[in-house]
């Protein structure tokens, strides 16, 4: 299959004169580095941009209830072994293919 590598990237100010009263862009960048095992194929790679959330957001949003299941990974069995795939959600069986859903 593949080995996946990522790393993350967060802008930062540097403290001069002229920018005390700037902040910097609540953004990060992640980098994916998909490399196939199978040396034939050329490794790709996947760039995800996430905002975050204000701060005065995060103060007044209140915590929720909401659990994550087995079913909310699903979206990742393509990249997985086929036979874990096919143990954690046996109903899907288009694992075989990353890029049919």
């Amino acid at each position: 299959f593949a080995t996946v590598t990522f790393f993350k990237l967060a802008p930062r100010l540097l403290q001069t004169s002229n920018n005390k009263s700037s902040s910097s862009p609540n953004l990060k960048l992640w980098k994916y580095t998909i490399h196939p095992k199978n040396n034939a194929e050329k490794s790709f790679y996947a760039i995800w941009c996430e905002r975050g959330l204000d701060k005065t957001v995060i103060e007044t949003s209140p915590p929720t209830n909401e659990c994550l299941s087995v079913k909310d990974f699903e979206f990742l069995a393509p990249f997985m072994d086929i036979d874990v795939a096919e143990q954690l959600w046996p109903e899907n069986y288009l694992f075989a293919d990353p890029f049919i859903f």
